[in-house]
């Protein structure tokens, strides 16, 4: 004869484990869409994180005539800046990568802060990033280059004379740079607000 609380010891059992496997699959879909969302359900990751300088752009006369680094003076504000990215115009699809990297003036030279490469990528309608390895922090009230590599013949990029651009408060744009492949010395040139490219660059909010 079977034992009558046995009996209801293995219902008391059963039941629990019933109650609790819903709440243990959910557990399990929420660790999976945290520790690898984008593999288990397809999604995509967060947006990289930063804030673009540059708000809004007007594009320039095209070139494709020039082989060297172009891109924009900036002068951080009273606050230092945590750079995370670096970007670079992209309106057509591009048939090279780009490199665009961040600068520290030196006499007629540079240091170079951090570079990245943008791949080759379909038309976007602005600015194609790519991520700064580790971060780089730029020091307050103190000038800096940001300037992508083009070359002859490649992929457009505008004239500085005609091509301005609005940013954020934290740096202002005090002419556009370029630095010809034949000739390492970086030249300024252009008015305030006015740049090569454009380029643009993300970076976290100061403290």
């Amino acid at each position: 004869m079977i034992d009558l609380y046995l009996v209801k010891g293995m219902h008391l059992v059963a039941d629990w484990y019933l109650w609790l496997t819903p709440l243990l699959g959910l557990g399990v879909l929420a660790l999976a869409r945290f520790v690898a969302c984008d593999v288990v359900f397809g999604l995509d990751r967060p947006p990289l994180r930063g804030v673009p300088f540059v708000e809004s752009f007007v594009l320039g006369t095209p070139r494709t005539n020039f082989t060297g680094w172009a891109g924009m003076v900036i002068l951080v504000g009273d606050k230092p800046l945590t750079v995370t990215q670096l970007g670079r115009i992209m309106l057509t699809a591009s048939t090279a990568s780009h490199e665009v990297k961040l600068v520290r003036p030196a006499g007629d030279g540079g240091v170079d802060l951090g570079t990245v490469t943008i791949p080759i990528s379909a038309a976007t309608q602005g600015f194609a990033y790519a991520t700064v390895e580790p971060d780089v922090v730029l020091d307050a009230n103190t000038e800096y280059y940001v300037v992508s590599h083009e070359a002859a013949g490649g992929d457009v990029f505008h004239e500085v004379l005609d091509t301005s651009v609005t940013t954020t408060d934290v740096a202002q744009v005090m002419s556009g740079v370029y630095n010809d492949d034949a000739d390492p010395r970086y030249r300024r040139f252009g008015a305030p607000g006015r740049t090569y490219g454009p380029v643009d660059f993300k970076y976290l909010e100061p403290a």
